[in-house]
């Protein structure tokens, strides 16, 4: 599938484009469709079924990784195989990026048509990144802006006060000069390699992680 970043500063929009996406509220004016089909047509538990979203920060309960997972989704017998391991109340036994990548399999196993990451993968998008059209999404929108991630897009919507102001790949709006160009300029750490099991900005080690395990890095038994 095709991967969307939506770009932009904090306060141009991006995260209430999710919102109706996931109609937590209706657009005051013209309609939001998925396959051609305004989404107000759609029966309310399909459509949740269809657009899943997964936040910067997920919401975890004291339980093991299987758990948190397969909780109201799988039975007994679909539900994949992990070793028992105790995530700790809300995930406190977890660095940032690995309550990111439980939280997008919570989400994979409903298999949505469309997957928003809204800011969900600045813990672990550097192990993501090559997987991401492997999950078998047809969409995946990643709302952003970490220069990192918007630079793996496929294409990326710059957004400015609720706005559309440019659209293309990466490269296009690079070499367009505009306003996309200027937010890479703008955030530390634009074009520099990405270190693995980091995002954009550094992270202390969650409590609880294992000697020499990376910030990031899945615990035993399990794969995204």
């Amino acid at each position: 599938g095709e991967v969307t970043a939506l770009a932009g500063l904090n306060g141009s929009g991006k995260s209430t484009c999710a919102g109706l996406l996931e109609r937590f509220y209706e657009p005051g004016a013209g309609e939001v469709l998925l396959d051609g089909v305004p989404l107000r047509d759609y029966e309310h538990r399909y459509l949740h079924r269809q657009v899943a979203l997964v936040g910067q920060e997920p919401v975890l309960f004291s339980g093991t990784i299987r758990d948190n997972i397969t909780l109201g989704v799988l039975g007994p017998a679909q539900a994949p195989v992990f070793r028992p391991a105790d995530v700790g109340e809300k995930g406190g036994q977890l660095s940032v990026g690995e309550k990111q990548r439980i939280a997008i399999a919570r989400a994979l196993v409903r298999r949505p048509t469309v997957l928003i990451l809204d800011e969900a993968t600045s813990g672990c998008w550097y192990l993501l990144q090559q997987r991401v059209r492997s999950w078998g999404v047809r969409t995946v929108l990643l709302i952003t802006h970490c220069p990192r991630t918007l630079e793996a897009a496929d294409r990326v919507v710059m957004l400015e006060r609720g706005a559309v102001v440019e659209t293309g790949t990466p490269a296009e709006l690079r070499d367009h000069r505009g306003p996309y160009s200027r937010l890479l300029q703008r955030c530390p750490g634009a074009g520099r390699p990405e270190t693995p099991g980091m995002g954009c900005g550094e992270r202390r080690p969650a409590p609880g992680l294992a000697a020499g395990q990376e910030e990031g890095a899945a615990p035993t038994g399990m794969r995204i």
